[in-house]
């Protein structure tokens, strides 16, 4: 689960080093966001193909999906579409504090997006 800003860097060849921790964040939403909602989940959010190939492109369609305030909104849409809604993973998903902490994990921005040890303190909250 290649974290945005990876996929959106275009400057191969520069200085450009993101933060490997920001990165494994990202990642553990994405792997929760999975087991929370299904495999396939993501790919579904984002309209994607089973197999596709990183670019600026998928990084810039992973922005427009988890923007700020968007996953709510995605999945929303994504379970009505599917018919899924008011039944299992639908219900999983609704839960306010496990949105509350995947949209902290899946902030595009890695300014707004939690740290490791903020995702261990919600958790531990809980």
């Amino acid at each position: 689960f290649c974290p945005p800003e990876v996929l959106t860097d275009s400057t191969v060849g520069s200085d450009f080093k993101p933060d490997p921790r920001a990165g494994d964040v990202w990642a553990l939403g994405a792997v929760m966001l999975e087991m929370a909602g299904g495999v396939g989940l993501m790919r579904r959010l984002l309209g994607w193909p089973e197999n596709v190939e990183p670019s600026v492109l998928r990084g810039e369609e992973v922005a427009a999906t988890f923007g700020p305030g968007q996953l709510q909104a995605s999945l929303r849409y994504l379970l009505k579409k599917d018919g899924l809604e008011g039944i299992c993973p639908a219900k999983v998903l609704s839960s306010e504090k496990l949105m509350q902490l995947l949209a902290g994990q899946l902030q595009v921005d890695i300014v707004t997006r939690l740290t490791m040890m903020e995702v261990e303190r919600f958790m531990a909250e809980q």
